[in-house]
């Protein structure tokens, strides 16, 4: 999951520029697992696309074992 912080405080809705992070749960706990030295892989569908790829990399940057993440054109938006 990508989620945009705006970097000013004060309504969302008057915020310009937002800063790019990753987050979820499972990626959040897989995160913390290989950050303590634990071997850690990651199963998930991922959208050939720019956030899909940075999501990818940034999991793969914090040492988890992404072989098993997919990127798949159109996800998710499949019909």
């Amino acid at each position: 999951m990508i989620t945009f912080d705006p970097s000013t405080t004060g309504p969302m809705r008057n915020a310009s520029s937002f800063t790019r992070k990753v987050g979820g749960a499972e990626l959040n706990v897989a995160i913390g697992c290989a950050r303590l030295g634990l071997k850690t892989g990651w199963i998930s569908l991922l959208g050939k696309d720019e956030f899909g790829r940075y999501i990818y990399n940034f999991a793969r940057g914090e040492g988890i074992d992404v072989s098993e993440v997919e990127l798949m054109e159109g996800f998710p938006y499949l019909a």
